[in-house]
């Protein structure tokens, strides 16, 4: 298990990364209660990561995903990301849940989504300025229950977009 909790980080290139190698494995990884200011490339990035949380943080000004996760049993909750790139961007995920974040200034999505059998609920997605609230792409299998979504400009339709499917 690895707990990383109550740090904080400004200024630099890479926040948190957990990255499989040979010696290590993002599993049983805990990223909490942490401040991400301008990371210029990503806050938090969990690869292959089994049975993991991202929770109470908070990540403001970033080019890239404010939280970046690949793998199964992932939770990412109550986090606050503001100025980044896509808020939340879970891809090659299974069985991942993602609820009571808060994405404020997102430029391309709120959340974006490739998974199976996951959840997306009571989340508040406001002024994304490209494509949706939330965008899944190749899902199976996931839940999408009462999210708030404001304020979004789509290059898909000019009134905005909410939630965008694809493939799923």
């Amino acid at each position: 298990n690895t707990y990383i909790y109550n740090n904080s980080m400004e200024n630099i290139n890479l926040g948190v990364a957990a990255i499989p190698t040979f010696s290590m494995t993002s599993n049983n990884t805990v990223i909490a209660d942490n401040l991400f200011f301008n990371i210029s490339a990503q806050p938090v990035f969990l690869s292959s990561a089994s049975f993991s949380r991202v929770y109470n943080n908070t990540i403001n000004g970033t080019p890239s995903e404010g939280i970046r996760v690949t793998g199964r049993h992932i939770t990412i909750f109550d986090n606050i990301i503001h100025n980044a790139n896509n808020g939340i961007l879970a891809s090659s995920a299974t069985n991942t849940s993602t609820y009571g974040n808060t994405i404020i200034n997102s430029s391309n999505d709120g959340n974006q989504y490739s998974q199976s059998n996951g959840s997306i609920y009571n989340n508040f997605i406001q002024l994304v300025n490209q494509y949706s609230g939330i965008e899944l792409n190749t899902v199976r299998s996931t839940v999408i229950d009462n999210n708030t979504i404001s304020n979004v400009t789509s290059q898909f339709d000019p009134d905005g977009g909410g939630i965008v499917l694809f493939s799923s």
